[in-house]
């Protein structure tokens, strides 16, 4: 995982990072274990955010990964 840019907007922080699809994979998946192991109180001490925001992060991570597997959006072979 590389950091590319790092910006601030008002409050927040906007990351643009360079990622492998296994890393997006990794991430999603401890998401979701953390999502059917903990109890809400403990995803809000954890993480600092709701099941309902993890959970979102979880779909957009979904999302991504869904995106990337699809066979149109393959880079065409070079040679």
């Amino acid at each position: 995982m590389e950091t590319v840019n790092k910006e601030r907007i008002a409050s927040v922080t906007l990351v643009t990072s360079k990622l492998s699809e296994d890393e997006l994979a990794m991430c999603e998946e401890a998401i979701t274990y953390a999502l059917g192991s903990l109890s809400d109180g403990d995803i809000e001490e954890r993480f600092g955010a709701s099941r309902d925001e993890l959970e979102g992060t979880r779909d957009d991570l979904r999302e991504a990964l869904a995106g990337l597997r699809q066979p149109d959006l393959e880079p065409e072979p070079v040679g």
